[in-house]
């Protein structure tokens, strides 16, 4: 792996921990960001620490006061970030009937607007390096909605078409900007689907199984690789061929 140092946020996820593993063993330093699993976050660390030099910063991505603190933290331990991972994540499942002013927001603030204000403040290491990806956690809801998921699907289409603006924004700087739209996955965020939901997603998936933590983590990989410095603004789902 080309680049010394990468950003994972929201790396006490199912997905985050998956991926911030992927790039611990290939020798990456890591900056893992995480909000409220304090002890999840130190465990993570011991576990990565024989591989690379690790940093832990709690920070909400929605608040920029804490996202400023986390950059010049950054600037601090490592001299710059060279890929960035919005991983910072959560989900919103109901009819929109239900779903509270509270909820809405929490769930537009944190799936698109965080990703947004990362990106923001994180870019300018790679703007002034030349260099550098960016890569975004979508779903495939983002791609073709979901019932009872009518925000969490808004949240992550946006995901999506911000992926494909940065991607031209940043392309003469030679950054790459991608993104994953995982499938149903076995994960803490959906711990609250019954075996039944799973299933029936299993058997309306042609690979016949679910995509899981490892696969996502493989295309993060990828993503940030030398073999895809020629892909940018592209949106991968990894869901089995359920999207089809």
């Amino acid at each position: 792996m080309k680049y010394k140092t990468v950003l994972i946020t929201g790396a006490t996820g199912s997905i985050g921990e998956a991926i911030a593993e992927k790039f611990a063993v290939a020798g990456c330093n890591l900056l893992l960001n995480y909000c409220k699993s304090t002890q999840v976050a130190k465990d993570l660390k011991a576990k990565l620490d024989k591989f690379c030099h690790v940093e832990i910063f709690k920070a909400d991505v929605r608040n920029q006061t804490e996202i400023d603190a986390m950059y010049k933290f950054s600037k601090n331990a490592f001299g710059a970030v060279n890929a960035i991972i919005n991983c910072a994540g959560c989900a919103l499942y109901g009819l929109l009937s239900e779903y509270t002013d509270s909820e809405i927001d929490q769930t537009i603030n944190i799936n698109l607007t965080g990703t947004i204000k990362i990106t923001r403040a994180f870019m300018q290491d790679l703007v002034s390096a030349k260099e550098g990806s960016i890569i975004n956690i979508s779903s495939i809801w983002g791609i073709v909605g979901a019932s009872c998921e009518s925000v969490y699907s808004a949240t992550k289409a946006g995901v999506i078409v911000f992926t494909k603006a940065l991607a031209k924004e940043l392309g003469p700087s030679n950054i790459t900007v991608n993104c994953i739209a995982p499938g149903f996955v076995n994960s803490k965020m959906n711990a609250q689907f019954n075996q039944d939901d799973v299933e029936n997603i299993i058997a309306n998936t042609p690979l016949g199984r679910l995509a899981t933590v490892s696969d996502v983590a493989r295309v993060a990989y990828f993503f940030a690789s030398e073999d895809a410095r020629c892909i940018t603004g592209q949106t991968l789902a990894v869901d089995g061929g359920f999207t089809l």
